[in-house]
C-alpha cells in the first residue's frame, strides 16, 4: 500500500530529525519512512500537510503497532501534520550522546499514561476538508500506543511547547512544524542505547540479529547497530515485537534492499 502524502512527509521530517542517513538515499533512514533523503525528523513540505520523522535523513514513522514510529518532518507553509511503563524520563543507562536512555515499561504499558488528546491543537485541523492536522498532533497519534511511556511523555512534554500550543492559528504554521519535528527527532537519537530482543521463532532476536542479517551490500548501505538502536530504543514491547517479527516474516515486502525492507516496511510501515 502507498503512503499517504502525509506520512510521506512526516517520514521524511522523521528521519531527518535522527540525522541518521536514509537507506533510499544510501546513507541511513525515520523518523518515519520509506525514501526521502533528510532524514527522521526532516523538512518535507506541502502547503498544508505535513507529518512525523524518522531516524535518518528522509524517512517518521509508526503507523500501527511498531508502525511508523515516526518522528516528525516539518510540512510546508501553512501545513498542518498528519497524523506517534511506567518508565519515567530517566534511566539507569544514558546514550553517548547524553541522553537518558527510556527505561522499560513494568508491566507493558499504562492505561493511566498521558494521551494526544492533552494538547490544546489535538483535534484542530489545518485545511477546510478537515484532513490535515497540526503536524504535531499527527506525530503524536501516530506514535501514541507504541512508545514507552518515558518515551512518549518526553515527545508530549515537547509538543507542548511548541509554536500555536494555545491552540491557535500558529498550530498550522511552518514554525510549528519545525519545532514538532525537533520533538520526534530528539527522542529517535539515542544510537547507544539498547533496544531489548524479543522472542521470534523461539529464540532472540533483536538488533544484532538484524545487523548480522543485513550487512551493506554493492554500496547500497546495510543497517547499523547504532540505526537500529536509534529506531527501536523508545519503541515498547509490543511494537518491538511486531517489527522484529515483520523483519523476518517471507510474506513482508522485500523492498529494494533489505535495509528498506527493515526501514520501511517494519519500523516505519506505510499507512
Amino acid at each position: 500500500m502507498m503512503l499517504s502524502v502525509e506520512k510521506w512527509l512526516a517520514t521524511v521530517a522523521f528521519l531527518a530529525a535522527i540525522g541518521l542517513p536514509a537507506c533510499s538515499v544510501e546513507v541511513a533512514s525515520s523518523g518515519l519512512g520509506s525514501t526521502g533523503s533528510g532524514g527522521s525528523a526532516g523538512a518535507g513540505g506541502k502547503a498544508a500537510t505535513s507529518s512525523t520523522t524518522s531516524t535518518s535523513t528522509a524517512s517518521t514513522t509508526s503507523a500501527g503497532v511498531g508502525g511508523g514510529s515516526g518522528g516528525s518532518g516539518t510540512g510546508g507553509a501553512a501545513g498542518g501534520g498528519g497524523e506517534p511503563t511506567d518508565g519515567g524520563a530517566s534511566d539507569v543507562s544514558v546514550d553517548a550522546g547524553g541522553s537518558a536512555c527510556f527505561a522499560d515499561d513494568a508491566d507493558g504499558g499504562d492505561a493511566a499514561s498521558p494521551r494526544c488528546s492533552v494538547l490544546a491543537y489535538n483535534d484542530l485541523f489545518c485545511d477546510d476538508a478537515g484532513q490535515d492536522r497540526p503536524l504535531g498532533a499527527f506525530i503524536c497519534r501516530d506514535l501514541e500506543g507504541d512508545l514507552k511511556t518515558a518515551a512518549f511523555q518526553e515527545l508530549l512534554d515537547c509538543l507542548k511547547k511548541v509554536p500555536g500550543a494555545d491552540g491557535g492559528a500558529s498550530a498550522c504554521s511552518t514554525e510549528h512544524d519545525a519545532a514538532a519535528a525537533d520533538c520526534s527527532k530528539n527522542i529517535f537519537n539515542r544510537s547507544t542505547c539498547a533496544a531489548p530482543s524479543v522472542s521470534v521463532d523461539g529464540g532472540a532476536y533483536g538488533c544484532a540479529q538484524v545487523v548480522a542479517s543485513c550487512p551493506g551490500d554493492g554500496g547500497a548501505g546495510g543497517i547499523t547497530l547504532a540505526q537500529c538502536q536509534s529506531w527501536l530504543a523508545p519503541f515498547n514491547a509490543e511494537a518491538r515485537q511486531f517489527i522484529f517479527e515483520c523483519n523476518v516474516d517471507p510474506t513482508t515486502p522485500a523492498g529494494s534492499s533489505c535495509a528498506d525492507k527493515f526501514e520501511n516496511e517494519c519500523v516505519f510501515p506505510p499507512l
